[in-house]
C-alpha cells in the first residue's frame, strides 16, 4: 500500500510534477504576454501608415482595443493559474 507520509519518495514525485507544471504555466503565459506586446507593436505600426483611411485606422484602433482586453484578461488568468485562490 502506499504511503501519503510527506517523506515518501511518490508524494515528493508529485510535488515535483507540480512545480514543474507551475513552471511551464508561467512560462506560456509569458509567451502569451510577449505574442499579445508584438501583436499590439505591429498593430501600431500599420496604424501609422500613410496609406490607411479612415476605415482602416478605425479597424486599428478595434484590434488595438481587443488586444488591450486580451492582455488584462491574459493578466488575470495568469494570476489565478499562478496563485490559485487569491
Amino acid at each position: 500500500m502506499m504511503s501519503s507520509h510527506p517523506d515518501h519518495p511518490i508524494s515528493e514525485a508529485g510535488s515535483r510534477a507540480s512545480e514543474h507544471a507551475a513552471q511551464e504555466v508561467r512560462r506560456l503565459m509569458h509567451e502569451l504576454m510577449n505574442q499579445l506586446e508584438i501583436i499590439s507593436g505591429c498593430a501600431h505600426l500599420v496604424g501609422l501608415h500613410p496609406a490607411l483611411g479612415t476605415t482602416e485606422r478605425d479597424d486599428i484602433q478595434r484590434i488595438l482595443s481587443a488586444v488591450g482586453q486580451s492582455r488584462a484578461l491574459a493578466q488575470d488568468l495568469g494570476q489565478r493559474l499562478i496563485s490559485p485562490g487569491q
